[in-house]
Formats: C-alpha cells, sequence, structure tokens
C-alpha cells in the first residue's frame, strides 16, 4: 500500500484515474498512479489504489514450443488452439477484474491505462505473438478495451501499445520518485522474475532492447559454454527450477522451492545455484560493457547493422547497473551476500581485469575490486507498472526531465523484452 493515502473528494464526471498495469506471467498488477510537479520535473508514484490477480490455468494448457512459435510470426500467421484461446481468456479477465477493482477503489470511472507485458508484440504494438511462459494473446488490447466498456469503465483513449517489461521497469526507475536512474545518463537496467526484463539509458533516455536489435541480443539468446541460456541461470524462477531439479522434485507453479530460503541452513545445492546466477549475472553484465564500448563498430558490422533504430554513441561508459525485481531483492538481502552478490561482484572484476584495456579498468575497477556503487539492487517493486503508466502519457505530458527520460520519439513497435 502506498504512503500516499489521500482523502478523495467526490470525483467529478471528468476527472480521470492514470492506471500502470504490470502483466507478468503469473499474475497481473495494477495500481494507481499520481503524477507529482517537482523542482526536476514531473515525478510518479504509487497512489491508494491498487490489485493483484493470479491467472486461472486451464489443466491442459501447454505453451507451444518456441521453434513453432517463431515460425510462426515470421511468416505472420498464428495457429491458436482452443487450449491456448482458453488459456488467453483467463488471462483477459485477470485484467479486466484488476483494473475494475483499482477503479471502484477510486472511485472513477474514466481511466488512462499503460500496460507492459512480456513476449514478442504484433506488428502494432497492441498484442503478443510470442509468449515463452503463457499463451499468445494477438488481439489482447481490443479484447480489453471492449471489456473494459463492458463493464461500464471509459477510456480517455485508446490503450498504448503494449510495453515491454523491461522498457517499463527502466522508465518506472527513471521517473519513480524512488527509482535509482534519475541521475544518471548511461545505465543499464536488469529486473529478473520468471525471466530476465532489460533495458538500457543511454544519453539520458531509456532504450528498449528492441531498439539496439540486431546487434544486441538479449539475456534469453544468450547461452554459457555449456549451452545453457543466461536467462535460465539468472532469473528467479529460473534458480527455483534447477534447484527443484537438483533436489529431485517437481517444480509445482505456485509451490516453489525457494533456494535462497536453504542457503543459510548449509544446503549445497541451494548455495551452488545462486553462486551460478552471480557468475551468469556478472557474464550479462560484462557483456553489456563491452558491447556498449565497442558500439560504434558494432553498428557498422554486418549488413542488418543498420536495422536498429537507436545509435550508440562511440566508447559508451555505463554509470550505474540498476538490479530490479525479485532479482533486485536477493541481492539487496545481506544475508545472501557471500553466495550472490559476492560471486557477481568477484566474477566482474576478474572479467574486466581480463580484458586489459586500462579504459574499462579506470572506469569500473577501483584496483582490483569493483568500483563501489556500480551495482545498484532495487526494492521498487511497482517500477512496471509506474514505467507503464508513464508511457501511456506521451512526451507532451512528460515535462521537462520527463520528457527527456521518455525519448520524446514516437512508439516502437513490436518492443520486445524477455518473453515471458
Amino acid at each position: 500500500m502506498s504512503r500516499n493515502l489521500r482523502r478523495r473528494k467526490a470525483p467529478s464526471s471528468t476527472e480521470e484515474l492514470l492506471v500502470g498495469v504490470d502483466g507478468g506471467a503469473t499474475e497481473v498488477k495494477v495500481h494507481e498512479i499520481l503524477r507529482l510537479e517537482r523542482e526536476e520535473g514531473l515525478r510518479l508514484d504509487l497512489g491508494s489504489s491498487s490489485s493483484s490477480m493470479l491467472y486461472d490455468r486451464t489443466q491442459r494448457f501447454v505453451p507451444v514450443p518456441m521453434a513453432q512459435q517463431l515460425l510462426e510470426e515470421e511468416r505472420g500467421e498464428l495457429l491458436l488452439g482452443a487450449q491456448e484461446r482458453a488459456e488467453g481468456r483467463l488471462v483477459l479477465e485477470a485484467f479486466l477484474h484488476a483494473i475494475r477493482s483499482v477503479a471502484e477503489q477510486a472511485g472513477i470511472k474514466r481511466l488512462r491505462v499503460g500496460i507492459c507485458l512480456p513476449g514478442v508484440k504484433s506488428a502494432d504494438g497492441r498484442g503478443v505473438v510470442v509468449m515463452r511462459n503463457g499463451p499468445r494473446l494477438p488481439d489482447f488490447l481490443a479484447q480489453l478495451e471492449a471489456g473494459l466498456a463492458v463493464v461500464g469503465l471509459e477510456l480517455v483513449g485508446p490503450i498504448p501499445r503494449l510495453v515491454s517489461d523491461g522498457e517499463a521497469c527502466a522508465q518506472g526507475e527513471n521517473l519513480g520518485l524512488e527509482g535509482l536512474l534519475a541521475q544518471v545518463r548511461n545505465a543499464y537496467y536488469i529486473g529478473g522474475g520468471t525471466g530476465i526484463a532489460e533495458a538500457f539509458k543511454l544519453g539520458g533516455a531509456v532504450v528498449d532492447m528492441e531498439a539496439l536489435r540486431p546487434w544486441m541480443r538479449k539475456a534469453w539468446q544468450m547461452e554459457t559454454s555449456s549451452g545453457v541460456s543466461l536467462e535460465d541461470l539468472a532469473s528467479a524462477h529460473g534458480m527455483n527450477e534447477r534447484y527443484a531439479q537438483r533436489r529431485g522434485v517437481e517444480l509445482v507453479p505456485g509451490e516453489e522451492i525457494y533456494p535462497e530460503e536453504r542457503v543459510e541452513l548449509g544446503d549445497p545445492d541451494a548455495q551452488s545455484v545462486l553462486r551460478e546466477a552471480g557468475g551468469a549475472l556478472a557474464q550479462l553484465v560484462f557483456a553489456r560493457i563491452q558491447t556498449c564500448a565497442r558500439a560504434q563498430k558494432l553498428q557498422r558490422a554486418g549488413p542488418r547493422a543498420g536495422r536498429a533504430s537507436f545509435k550508440l554513441e562511440a566508447g559508451t561508459l555505463l554509470e550505474r547497473v540498476v538490479v530490479g525485481q525479485q532479482l533486485g531483492r536477493l541481492l539487496a538481502d545481506p544475508a545472501l551476500a557471500r553466495h550472490l552478490r559476492e560471486p557477481l561482484e568477484e566474477q566482474l572484476g576478474a572479467l574486466l581485469r581480463g580484458t586489459c584495456d586500462p579504459a574499462l579498468e579506470k572506469a569500473y575497477l577501483a584496483g582490483d575490486t569493483l568500483r563501489p556503487e556500480f551495482l545498484q539492487p532495487s526494492l521498487l517493486r511497482a517500477a512496471p507498472a509506474i514505467g507503464a503508466a508513464a508511457l501511456c502519457l506521451g512526451p507532451a505530458r512528460l515535462r521537462g526531465g520527463a520528457a527527456e527520460a521518455s525519448g520524446g520519439g514516437p512508439a516502437r513497435p513490436r518492443a520486445e523484452e524477455s518473453l515471458g
């Protein structure tokens, strides 16, 4: 519950409610978002109304294999079966219920809604055409808008494109009162829950990973030498899954076994899982550092390099890496530091020293160790909802520093982050 509880007046017929929606892989979280005027520009914070709802699940639904999803997306012909459509309806119902609940709490029926959702978006940004851990939702916003009208809620305007979870998290960290990206120009955001969400802040603007294709791969596309994706190693869900496998038990949704709870009991499997996650995070952050440093060369390389819609300045150095969502909570826990944060910092420091690059060593190391405060865990769990709400306002309403942070450009279709 937000600290910004306020006594409400009777709403006028023209009053509108700003709503941020964080659609995850297993539940939807909806928040009233407050617009606050500050000397540095508009800032956003949580209001007093919120709701969350776990998705119901059909018993027989299994996600379509990724290779088939990607092939269908490339061909522009999605073949959704009855079970996948039924699962999609359950997701839609959860969104409708949670948004309606927030509107009823606030006593306001006119809504301005921003939504983030994982997965590869449709060409118009209003649906999801590839989803790793859930049903595909190709016409999601059209169905949601129709459903909101049926329950008596009025939208100020059509819901803008679906925002990637990484871009929404970074925007929330950039514009939220408690965010960690407001005071820097170049930074990297990584959040971990069911999957890995990523985004950058470059030259003062939040940049979605989709804008950096094809010369910057996403975490789910990057593998260790043994063929395991960095997302599976570093995400909170991936840790739970690997721990369950090592313990020889089945990972049941909603009844996951959390290795962080077993670490201090001396469980070697739990400790190993966390150390591996720290190593995967070190590899991921190091890859981002190297890519930024070599940006000019990479952007010129290959016949498809010109497809990237954002051009990075040569020799870009990151001032900060913000780790958020469940990963941020784990990284901030002092009881886990020896098994997660310290291995992460030690391995990242070793990778940087191994470059023998004086510029990188000077920028990121203090002596032989990682520069203090370079890695910063965030506990702003509502960052995705705050960021989604910010992006639905549009650059005209995000004045001053907020407008710069939004990038001020047109909406980018097919915003893609973790696949959900």
